[in-house]
């Protein structure tokens, strides 16, 4: 098992950022910038508590996969599932991922918070834990589940910022 930390400092304060981060309209600008070809979202109604929102993100990483692999998972096209519960009180958002296969080997869970530095930054923090049951690939699987988190993490400044720049435009 993998627990792993990533921060990346975001040029908004704290209340700012949570308005638009895991907003539909945020994150569907921003699935290119993240290198997805694309996402879909689907809200959980049948969620009763006020202070929390669940939806479901079906994901499509924007990377080539092979044919023959695709059969195997049987898919069309490469997805994987991510479950979200954005907690309005607590201003967190804690994830866990369905992967395409093999969930009884592998699972996927993330923390999401947020740090005030000042009145115009914070710092956008994730937990990641990856597990991978596997034997004798296991921690393979979870240190390049953990590298690819990262390397989309690391993308995200640029994602928010390419979508203020849209907003200011319009």
């Amino acid at each position: 098992m993998v627990h792993h930390q990533c921060k990346i400092v975001v040029p908004m304060s704290k209340e700012a950022y949570w308005k638009i981060i895991f907003s539909d309209e945020f994150d569907t600008f921003a699935a290119p910038y993240l290198k997805f070809k694309k996402i879909e979202i689907e809200h959980d109604t049948a969620c009763t508590e006020p202070n929390i929102l669940k939806r479901r993100v079906k994901v499509y990483p924007d990377y080539a996969i092979p044919s023959a692999m695709l059969w195997y998972l049987g898919q069309t096209e490469f997805h994987y599932i991510d479950v979200q519960q954005r907690d309005e009180a607590k201003q967190e958002i804690i994830s866990h991922t369905i992967p395409p296969v093999h969930e009884d080997y592998l699972t996927i869970s993330t923390r999401q918070y947020f740090e005030p530095i000042d009145d115009n930054s914070c710092t956008h923090i994730m937990e990641i834990e990856v597990s991978c049951s596997a034997w004798g690939i296991g921690t393979i699987v979870e240190s390049a589940i953990v590298s690819g988190v990262e390397e989309g993490y690391g993308l995200l400044p640029k994602a928010l910022e390419a979508f203020l720049a849209s907003k200011a435009n319009n």
